[in-house]
């Protein structure tokens, strides 16, 4: 007679480990993906790979010339798109938010004491400027103005917004942290593709802003 032995627990197979460490990585926000893409430069790595070899003069250069742009483009992105899991991003949360940056006036953060989200600022912002051209328009009209003087007038209360190179460079700096995302296994996509500028449409936009200047 053949005694049936104790079922041994069976030992996790590599897929199901695999599971398990995506699983723990999904639970990464927003907020520590810059944190840690941050962490990585500053160790003197790319990013891009997850054998890099740190080289500790970059990350003092990184430090001295660009940390604080990363810095700049995680309070935007995270502001925007909410603390979100990096597991719940998706394309549209870029795309929205992008559009939304590029109308952030150009004296956002100068105020240490401004408590409003970047959304409210910049509804404000588009109904300030619209109240200041609506009442120029009706003072011009009353008094029989040509309609090019009146164009010319409500063009002078357009308020300044963050400049095209401004914009491209948080979009640049949210790209990488995309793909160190992507190097390290916690995204499958580039969500910034389609969303950056492309190097003609950024010379499109850097023309349009000096003619307009």
């Amino acid at each position: 007679i053949i005694t049936p032995t104790a079922a041994q627990p069976m030992e996790p197979t590599i897929s199901q480990l695999q599971m398990a460490e995506v699983s723990e990585q999904a639970t990464m926000k927003l907020s520590e993906a810059f944190g840690k893409y941050g962490e990585t430069r500053l160790e003197g790595k790319l990013g891009k790979d997850v054998d890099e070899v740190a080289v500790p003069a970059k990350g003092e250069s990184y430090k001295r010339n660009s940390f604080a742009n990363l810095q700049s483009s995680a309070k935007l992105i995270v502001n925007l798109i909410g603390d979100k899991q990096v597991s719940e991003l998706t394309k549209a949360d870029f795309t929205e938010a992008f559009s939304i940056i590029q109308k952030v006036p150009a004296n956002h953060g100068k105020s240490s004491t401004e408590t409003r989200s970047i959304r409210e600022i910049v509804e404000a912002t588009d109904l300030t400027e619209q109240k200041n051209k609506a009442r120029v328009h009706a003072e011009l009209k009353r008094v029989g103005a040509s309609q090019g003087n009146i164009e010319a007038a409500e063009y002078q209360e357009n308020i300044t917004r963050l400049r095209v190179n401004t914009v491209y460079r948080h979009m640049q700096d949210t790209q990488r942290v995309l793909r160190y995302l992507i190097a390290n296994g916690y995204l499958a996509e580039n969500f910034m593709k389609g969303v950056i500028w492309s190097k003609h449409e950024l010379q499109r936009l850097e023309i349009l802003q000096e003619d307009n200047s």
